[in-house]
């Protein structure tokens, strides 16, 4: 049988979380249809009561298609080099387009996400929608 290292974690205090969320440009997005789930990397910006996704929607998409049908999402930010530093933080909340008042908060859009990354799809096709997803809990772990 192999040996396996374990590392015992605790939680982050409310401080360390959001000093992680504002830090962090990019985690991994996490959908549900029925009994079948999605997970995508996605750029993000955190506001204390939101966590804003900057997507690159097309029509019909996979994409479209489990944002339409997930009720509550989940976003995953978490350490790049767990070697180094080990941590993670798991916001879970509705998501929904973003209002007029998110835009006003976040401001400058542009200055706010890292580049969007096209996979291969036309720019033209391409449709950037900023989505919120509505912070309903946060828990962060640390080694």
């Amino acid at each position: 049988m192999e040996e396996f290292e374990y590392t015992y974690t605790g939680g982050m205090s409310d401080e360390a979380v959001g000093r992680r969320l504002r830090e962090a440009n990019t985690a991994t997005l996490a959908l549900a249809e029925g009994n079948e789930a999605y997970a995508i990397p996605v750029a993000i910006h955190y506001e204390e009561d939101a966590v804003y996704l900057r997507l690159a929607v097309q029509p019909g998409s996979t994409k479209r298609g489990f944002l339409a049908a997930t009720d509550r999402a989940c976003l995953l930010v978490y350490d790049d080099d767990p070697l180094e530093e080990s941590w993670s933080v798991l916001v879970r909340g509705p998501i929904e387009p973003a209002t007029e008042a998110d835009r006003e908060t976040i401001g400058d859009v542009e200055t706010k996400f890292v580049p969007l990354r096209v996979f291969g799809e036309p720019i033209e096709d391409l449709e950037p929608r900023l989505f919120a997803l509505r912070v309903e809990t946060i828990t962060g772990r640390t080694a």
